[in-house]
């Protein structure tokens, strides 16, 4: 069985010639919606997104801001900040000696939201990454 390319991946028109160009908005609010919720655009960006504007309008920003708000944001803190630490999954790793840990099955899945909470909250309210150093806070679940 074959599957078209066009199904797997989110294709974006080049630019003519070799200069860079800017994205259409479309193409724009596919990558942010992408970006910050794994996910397609909703209704409500594609309509903000509708008319002529820039990466540099306050349209733009405020989409953001509002789609940060919103709890699809658990999906950038778990697809991209827990990758990027290598702790994805963390919460069904069985590497850990029950032995010599016996804590761990139980504490695991609570070790993990932890850090997806953290992020999540650093998302939402535009925390610095040093905040991974110097937080003076934590989560429970």
């Amino acid at each position: 069985m074959r599957t078209a390319p066009t199904f797997l991946s989110r294709l974006e028109k080049p630019a003519a010639g070799a200069k860079a160009a800017p994205v259409t908005n479309r193409e724009l609010g596919n990558r942010l919606s992408y970006f910050l919720w794994s996910s397609m655009p909703d209704a409500e960006l594609r309509r903000a997104l509708s008319g002529k504007i820039s990466v540099a309008d306050k349209v733009v920003a405020e989409q953001a801001r509002r789609m940060l708000r919103d709890g699809r944001t658990r999906r950038l803190a778990v697809e991209f900040a827990c990758q990027w630490l290598g702790i994805r999954e963390f919460d069904t790793d069985d590497g850990k000696n029950e032995k010599l840990y016996p804590e761990f099955k139980k504490l695991r899945g609570a070790m993990y939201e932890e850090s997806v909470r953290f992020f999540e909250d650093m998302f939402r309210n535009d925390g610095s990454i040093l905040d991974l150093l110097n937080a003076d806070h934590t989560f429970l679940s």
